[in-house]
């Protein structure tokens, strides 16, 4: 009975037997070929569109938990079609531009933002505009910073005071969104700050807070209480960005229908609340579709869409930004270095193999899919949500590469396995019982052999009447093609009534019947006894 065990469980054994499994080969050979080709596939920029989709509804979901209600230092000032129409034409003339700034001034604002440009003059009341400008410490201009890709806008020249004038420059990505903010800019001779970082140092200076290099000789900014580290442009989902200036992650928490604001019939019309704008940031700027100052940023509108607002209302959230974590020491948006992202594209490619490796059901490679999928993300938001930016959209497809290929190996593995073993069985036992045989091949395994088992067995002797002067009467070859052809027949007709051949002596046939699946029952060893004789007859 050992000896058709051992029959039976031959390729098995051979297969555990081996050193190194082909399953551990193919394992490595995955791991190895999902992380270098995916880590090439970052590298080339493949990934950056998902990683800033990830991070949009990441910034969408920060958004709409954050449900603190600090008093922002920053009000607004936008001017509409209406006021175009009722002051204008565009652009506004000078004499009405200086009109509202004296207006404000009564209220005492910390700092005036003047996000329209003044590169030339603008009809009526120049002189006045600029005597105004210049009188006043508090207001800031803007300027379009000169580059390569653009000649810039300046100043008129009786308004040209470093100190005074911020570039108002906006990054957008490929995507057209603004995720990203600009403290400087340089163009290899002067460095100039941004129109937001204007506008925060100076409400800032009655703190006693400016900025100043977080540590000797380091890229570092400390401003207040917080600690700026300019972005690369390989930095958390991005690949090859524009790292022009000094760049920093903009935090968009803060909706920007949160802007405290008021118009301009408010304001010339004694209407207006003095406490939005006294000891304020108020920032004027024109929010009409004539205009085309609108932006993109990450958080969603009501249809899905990301939301655009005006670059006032952007500048106006950066500009609290600034102030607030220089005052709170909130933790800014940073990203982890190159390595430790590689490390964990590595991580969820071994894991995804393992976990593939060892689901055992269709309902369980399911589980290791969405697991493979909300694991990275439930990282990335945990992450985001203490301050760092982990980008594991790539993760989520090593995961998910890595699984798919280890099934499909596996189940090719085993197909090949079972068709090897099945052939194997065909010789010896029914399909039906070699079928069960295969399914149940781990539990009749034991330290890499059969185990040994107690059974009830019905045995059938059967040989050939008269075998011997047959035999020498026949030619060698003749002989052996009626004798095998004679087993054939013999091992069908066993192995169609469940029994299986033990073993050829000579002419003779040992066949048993209720093995190798244990039959207990009384009912159960009648009726593997009634098949031996079924058989025989």
């Amino acid at each position: 009975m050992q000896q058709i065990f051992h029959k039976v469980f031959a390729l098995i054994r051979s297969a555990n037997s081996n050193p190194i499994k082909p399953e551990a080969k193919a394992s490595v050979t995955i791991i190895i070929s999902v992380f270098a080709f995916l880590f090439f596939v970052v590298r080339l920029g493949g990934f950056q569109e998902l990683e800033f989709r990830v991070y949009d509804y990441l910034t969408q979901a920060k958004a709409y938990l954050d449900k603190s209600h600090q008093a922002y230092p920053v009000s607004i000032l936008l001017l509409n079609e209406n006021d175009i129409h009722q002051h204008g034409p565009y652009p506004f003339s000078d004499n009405f531009i200086n009109l509202i700034l004296q207006r404000i001034e009564q209220f005492q604002p910390r700092v005036i933002g003047l996000d329209i440009y003044r590169d030339t003059p603008t009809r009526e009341g120049t002189e006045k505009l600029i005597k105004t400008i210049n009188s006043f410490n508090d207001i800031i201009v803007i300027n379009k910073f000169k580059s390569s890709n653009s000649p810039g806008v300046f100043v008129m020249p009786e308004l040209d005071n470093p100190g005074k004038i911020g570039f108002s420059d906006l990054l957008q990505d490929s995507d057209g969104i603004v995720r990203r903010g600009l403290l400087y800019l340089d163009d290899g001779q002067t460095s100039q700050r941004s129109f937001a970082l204007q506008l925060a140092l100076a409400y800032l200076k009655s703190e006693n807070i400016t900025e100043e290099p977080a540590k000797p000789e380091s890229k570092t900014l400390k401003l207040g209480r917080a600690v700026f580290t300019p972005l690369d442009s390989n930095d958390g989902g991005y690949v090859n960005a524009d790292a022009r200036g000094y760049q920093f992650l903009l935090d968009f928490s803060q909706q920007p229908n949160t802007l405290r604001r008021f118009s301009v019939d408010e304001l010339l019309g004694d209407a207006i609340d003095p406490g939005l704008i006294k000891d304020q940031v108020v920032i004027i700027g024109i929010s009409a579709d004539s205009t085309n100052d609108v932006f993109l940023v990450p958080t969603r509108n009501a249809s899905g869409y990301p939301q655009s607002i005006s670059g006032t209302e952007l500048h106006g959230m950066i500009v609290n930004q600034l102030i607030h974590a220089a005052l709170s020491g909130c933790s800014l948006l940073i990203t982890l270095p190159d390595t430790m992202e590689l490390l964990l594209l590595l991580a969820c490619c071994i894991l995804g193999t393992l976990f593939a490796q060892m689901a055992k059901s269709i309902s369980r490679l399911l589980l290791v899919g969405v697991f493979g999928i909300l694991l990275p993300l439930s990282v990335e938001y945990l992450s985001f949500s203490l301050g760092f930016w982990m980008p594991m959209g790539s993760a989520s497809m090593a995961w998910l590469v890595s699984s798919i290929l280890t099934i499909a190996f596996l189940t090719h593995h085993e197909k090949r396995q079972k068709q090897q073993a099945l052939t194997l069985f065909g010789h010896y036992l029914s399909p039906a019982i070699a079928e069960h045989i295969w399914q149940q091949r781990d539990s009749w395994l034991q330290s890499g052999k059969p185990k040994p088992q107690e059974m009830s067995t019905t045995i059938l002797f059967s040989d050939i009447k008269g075998f011997t002067q047959v035999a020498d009467q026949l030619e060698p070859d003749i002989f052996m093609d009626w004798l095998n052809e004679y087993f054939d027949a013999m091992s069908g007709i066993i192995i169609s009534h469940d029994g299986i051949v033990v073993r050829f002596i000579g002419d003779a046939i040992l066949a048993a019947f209720g093995i190798p699946i244990p039959r207990h029952s009384e009912n159960e060893i009648a009726e593997d006894a009634q098949q031996a004789v079924r058989c025989a007859l």
